[in-house]
């Protein structure tokens, strides 16, 4: 179960760039830290949502680059929520299946965090 102190990095920095891949989605907060995340992403903004293979998915992450993390909250067995100053958030599932062994792995200056 992933620990909210992996997260702590975070909470100083803004989103500085998003990268996708073909197994994987990347967001760098000012080059380090700097999260993979394996499963499904979702961007909530002013009450729409778009999630991983929505046509509009790719714009709606890469407007979030340049804010600021607010928090980030944890629901254990479940996901993982960053929630940015301007109350946009990006959040993904922690909860493995066949198809994602791992969910996330997140590199800090403290060290490598894998779930």
């Amino acid at each position: 179960m992933p620990e909210i102190e992996w997260f702590a990095d975070l909470l100083k920095e803004t989103l500085s760039g998003v990268g996708f891949f073909v197994d994987y989605v990347q967001l760098h907060f000012n080059l380090n830290p700097l999260l993979n995340i394996y499963t499904p992403v979702v961007v909530a903004i002013n009450g729409a949502t778009w999630t991983s293979g929505d046509p509009d998915f790719p714009n709606a992450l890469i407007g979030q680059i340049r804010k600021a993390v607010a928090r980030v909250a944890i629901e254990p067995g479940n996901c993982v929520a960053i929630h940015f100053r301007d109350k946009s958030i990006v959040s993904f599932s922690t909860r493995r299946d066949d198809e994602h062994a791992e969910t996330f792995t997140l590199f800090t200056t403290a060290g490598v965090y894998e779930e």
